[in-house]
């Protein structure tokens, strides 16, 4: 089972999203091992794909037992699929956060999800959050089918992450793009951070 591109609509979506972490238990599992919140285009309102970032609050920003405590829990909770953990300390990559990473698969009430976990110290948790409220605030204001039209046009498949990024899609239309030529153009001539 591939993650679907049949496109529900991002209400249809956030419902789905919510009822794997809410009512399947996702979230509380997570939060057995600090302080958890859903972010991304989820926590904005502005989902087209069954893909979840949550941000984890770990005793400190490489508290990698907890990590993968979290990881065996979620595997042994849920039926994951495929799950693979990065050090973005050590590894460093271009455009993502610092911070320990299970990119997790797993299949919920018939659907392939996605999920980005992400797991910070207390002080990167703090900062995460409060640049999650600076975005959500900005992006408020802006026209939501916009948006959902260009990352749906955006979308390449299983390679979307390795294109233009919903953060990447969110800056240019905060910054007055308005079609899809315009978001190639705009991204091509600005490096973004991924994550």
């Amino acid at each position: 089972m591939a993650l679907s591109s049949e496109d529900p609509g991002s209400s249809a979506l956030e419902s789905q999203a919510s009822t794997l972490l809410n009512e399947a238990g996702l979230l509380n599992l997570i939060r057995r091992f600090g302080p958890a919140r859903a972010g991304g285009s989820l926590a904005l309102g502005l989902m087209v794909r069954r893909e979840i970032d949550i941000d984890v609050q770990l005793t400190h920003d490489l508290d990698t037992a907890s990590f993968f405590a979290i990881g065996a829990a979620l595997a042994a909770g849920y039926p994951v699929v495929k799950a693979s953990y990065s050090n973005h300390f050590i590894r460093g990559l271009p455009g993502f956060d610092a911070g320990l990473f299970w990119g997790v698969w797993l299949d919920h009430a018939g659907q392939r999800w996605k999920l980005d976990l992400w797991g910070y110290g207390p002080d990167r948790y703090a900062e995460k959050g409060r640049a999650l409220a600076q975005l959500a605030a900005a992006v408020a204001p802006v026209d939501r089918d916009l948006v959902l039209r260009l990352k749906r046009a955006s979308w390449d498949g299983e390679r979307y992450r390795d294109g233009l990024s919903g953060y990447a899609i969110y800056c240019a239309v905060l910054a007055g793009v308005c079609d899809e030529a315009a978001l190639r153009a705009w991204c091509a001539a600005r490096p973004m951070r991924v994550a």
